[in-house]
C-alpha cells in the first residue's frame, strides 16, 4: 500500500540513494531530503508543491515543522501524489508534536548503518574534500587527505549513534515500522529496490531502476586514517 513515508538515519547512511530508489518504484511518490532543518537542501521541490519560498520554509522548519510537514502531505494529496522525506535523529529535537504525528500517521522506515565508524569516518571526509554525494557523471573525488581521528571522538560518537538507534526503535514500536541497513542496500541498486518493494509492497518496474548515485568512497579506511591502528578494533558492525 502506498502512503506517506518518513525515512529517519543519520547523515551518510545513503539515504539519498535510497529515497532515488524509492522514488522510481512507488508510483506518484515525491522524494524530499532534509527538510527538517535550517540549511535544508529540498527549498526548490518545497516550493513546486506548497508555494512556499525559502524565507518561509525556514521559518516553519525551525518553528512548526508538523506544519510544514502536514501542507506537504495535503498538497501532495491533492495531486493524488504520497511524500517521503528524510528526517535525521537530531533534526527538531524540541517538536515531540511532529516526531508523535510521524509515528502515529506515517509509515516509518528506519536506515541504519550497521558500522558507524564508517558514517563518522564518511563524514569528515565529505567535509574535506567539500561534497557529498557522487553522480555517475560527476568528476572522481579525489582521494582525501590522511588524518587521525581522535579515539575519543571515535567511541563517543558510536555510543551515540546505539543509543539513537535504540531510542528510535523504543519510540516507534508498534508503529508501521522497518527497518534497513545500509551494508544490504548499499550493495547495489537491485538490493535497494527490493528493500523498497519489501517495505512498500509495490512491484520493482519491469525494466528495472537505475540510480544516478554511486559511492564515493575508492579508498580502504587504511589509506586515510594515519592512525587507524589505534582504532582497528571499534571499525566493526554494531548492528
Amino acid at each position: 500500500m502506498t502512503q506517506n513515508a518518513i525515512l529517519v538515519a543519520t547523515e551518510r547512511s545513503g539515504t539519498n540513494f535510497f529515497l532515488d530508489v524509492y522514488a522510481q518504484i512507488v508510483p506518484n511518490s515525491l522524494a524530499f531530503r532534509e527538510i527538517f532543518r535550517s540549511r535544508g537542501d529540498s527549498f526548490v521541490g518545497v516550493k513546486k508543491l506548497t508555494g512556499f519560498g525559502q524565507e518561509r520554509t525556514m521559518d516553519l522548519t525551525l518553528n512548526e515543522p508538523l506544519t510544514l510537514w502536514q501542507t506537504m502531505e495535503r498538497d501532495a494529496a491533492q495531486m493524488d501524489h504520497t511524500v517521503i522525506a528524510k528526517i535525521f535523529y537530531d533534526h527538531a529535537p524540541n517538536h515531540p508534536d511532529l516526531w508523535r504525528y510521524l509515528r502515529d500517521n506515517n509509515r516509518v522506515i528506519h536506515l541504519i548503518r550497521r558500522n558507524p565508524f564508517n558514517a563518522l569516518l564518511s563524514r569528515h571526509v565529505a567535509n574535506q574534500v567539500k561534497k557529498w554525494r557522487q553522480e555517475k557523471q560527476d568528476a572522481i573525488v579525489p582521494t582525501p587527505t590522511p588524518f587521525e581521528l581522535p579515539r575519543q571522538r571515535v567511541e563517543t560518537y558510536c555510543a551515540w549513534h546505539k543509543e539513537q538507534v535504540e531510542m528510535t526503535r523504543s519510540f516507534f514500536a508498534g508503529a508501521d515500522f522497518h527497518e534497513v541497513f545500509y551494508e544490504d542496500i548499499g550493495k547495489n541498486d537491485q538490493s535497494c529496490a527490493d528493500a523498497v518493494s519489501r517495505i512498500t509492497g509495490v512491484a520493482i518496474p519491469p525494466g528495472g531502476i537505475a540510480s544516478n548515485l554511486v559511492k564515493q568512497k575508492r579508498f580502504t579506511n587504511e589509506d586515510i586514517l594515519t592512525n587507524y591502528d589505534d582504532l582497528r578494533d571499534l571499525d566493526q558492525f554494531t548492528y
